[in-house]
């Protein structure tokens, strides 16, 4: 039977004693709350699974079932498993108190009882279990548009990979190549982009800006400006495609060089084969490219400035050298030699990355991308200590 009150935090009365729910009744009506009873176990049970209620007060000499009894069988329903349960009873030894807990019961107050103290342990758990529900209530909240933010950033990873140029054009280009690429979250602020423009083959790795998003738009541009640079205006040289690059970046970007301006932009390490020469040209924006002939590792080193706007603006350098058949060429971010892990969890570094790549140079261009991805993976989960990925990574290599 129901006692109307003001309140929706409702609790349910269970007691085989009609003047101690009468006298509960009273006090909790009084303090506003919406109160139910039930004189026995099953009828408990009945009404928990038709009704909802924030609290119980249950005793624990009844017939039939006794209050430990009831009180596990709510905690076994899975969606009533949260109401909570304080033991009103007259039963005040300890094993009996341990036994109230042990089912499940938040609280264990013996008869007789102070209304006072009722009422305020009463109020304290209600109020600890709206809290709990509300917290839970934003955790599915969260939880869902979380959700939502992952699936449009797989979206956008899709997306993202169909504008990188394609395995199948790389292979087709290259066969002999390899392509590590990693993003730090599921799209990336690096990104490599290759094509042959006549007997010009064309190999950009990018660096931008930032991860995730602000990373993502920056690369779409990067790739959508060298479309225009390279397949458009078949620009080929290496250092007049980072020039024009860099003024497409400054001019989309509005970019003034004033105070306070954010420094987006990208680095960049560039190469173009000429397939009839042998010759290759190499221009870099903070990022420099490693050859490999026979086993020997040589830096090509890049100019110290950004593809953005910088206090230094002079034309990017324009680097000549002659391939051999058989050479190596390798084109990176930052991403892996900045990795934190290993014994010490510190950096990679790029004196490790050029012995790595020296020392599996002699391996097939496949083989050798496993083993430097190998290596990766095991310098971030170095004796079961799992380092966070701290940057977008991406590594091309090539033989000639």
């Amino acid at each position: 039977m129901k006692i109307n009150s003001k309140e929706n935090n409702k609790i349910l009365i269970v007691d085989d004693n009609t003047k101690n729910i009468q006298v509960l009744a009273n006090a909790l009506s009084k303090a506003g709350y919406d109160i139910d009873y039930a004189v026995n176990g099953n009828e408990a049970i009945e009404s928990i699974k038709q009704e909802n209620f924030t609290l119980i007060l249950l005793d624990i000499m009844m017939p039939e079932k006794d209050g430990f009894e009831v009180c596990r069988e709510i905690k076994s329903i899975k969606e009533k498993a949260e109401i909570s349960i304080i033991f009103l009873t007259a039963k005040n030894d300890i094993e009996s108190i341990t036994k109230g807990f042990v089912a499940g019961g938040v609280d264990y107050i013996t008869k007789p009882f102070n209304t006072a103290e009722l009422l305020s342990r009463v109020k304290a758990h209600i109020d600890l279990y709206n809290s709990k529900k509300e917290i839970i209530n934003l955790y599915n909240e969260l939880k869902t548009k979380d959700k939502e933010i992952t699936d449009s950033m797989y979206y956008a990873q899709r997306i993202q990979n169909s504008v990188l140029t394609s395995k199948k054009n790389i292979n087709h280009i290259l066969p002999k190549n390899f392509i590590i690429f990693q993003p730090q979250k599921i799209i990336s602020g690096d990104f490599y982009w290759i094509d042959k423009i006549g007997e010009y083959i064309v190999i950009a790795v990018a660096d931008c800006t930032g991860h995730g998003v602000p990373g993502a738009f920056m690369s779409m541009l990067g790739v959508s400006f060298l479309n225009e640079i390279v397949r458009k205006k078949e620009v080929t040289q290496a250092n007049q495609i980072l020039n024009n690059l860099r003024q497409q970046v400054i001019e989309s970007l509005q970019q003034k060089g004033v105070a306070g301006e954010q420094k987006d932009g990208m680095d960049i390490a560039l190469s173009v084969i000429n397939t009839k020469t042998d010759e290759l040209q190499f221009a870099g924006a903070n990022n420099p490219l490693y050859l490999v002939r026979e086993q020997e590792l040589t830096e090509i080193k890049s100019d110290k400035m950004p593809i953005g706007y910088y206090y230094k603006m002079d034309e990017f350098t324009n680097n000549e050298i002659k391939l051999n058949k058989g050479d190596k060429l390798f084109l990176f971010s930052d991403g892996y030699p900045d990795q934190f892990g290993g014994e010490k969890g510190k950096k990679f570094l790029h004196k490790h990355l050029k012995r790595l790549i020296a020392e599996t140079s002699s391996l097939p261009m496949k083989e050798q991308g496993k083993a430097m991805k190998k290596k990766l993976d095991n310098w971030m989960n170095y004796n079961n200590k799992k380092y966070e990925q701290v940057d977008d990574i991406t590594v091309v290599g090539i033989k000639i």
